[in-house]
């Protein structure tokens, strides 16, 4: 079995990581489009279009897996163009 590990940012402290209210989490996947009327859903949809293009220099398709995963929307971008992807939030798990 081959794995490896990329990881696309800058992980946070443990403190700020348990401080951080996690309750506005929501799986509205209509809403994530380039094009959406919510900016701070336009500015993570290009971000992780972003993410995606780098993951793509390690690997073209196979299990994703985001720890960490917010809303779930990097998983859909991921899932979208063939990735397996899972995510796991401290506050639950989201498969795609």
């Amino acid at each position: 079995m081959e794995c490896s590990l990329v990881f696309l940012g800058d992980p946070p402290d443990e403190n700020s990581f348990y401080e951080h209210d996690h309750t506005h989490i929501r799986l509205d996947f209509q809403e994530y489009v380039p094009d959406s009327t919510d900016p701070d859903i336009t500015g993570e949809y290009a971000i992780n279009e972003q993410r995606i293009e780098r993951v793509l220099w390690f690997k073209s398709s196979g299990k994703l897996l985001d720890i960490g995963c917010g809303r779930g929307y990097f998983l859909k971008s991921a899932s979208e163009i063939g990735f397996n992807a899972y995510g796991s939030e401290h506050c639950g798990t989201v498969p795609m």
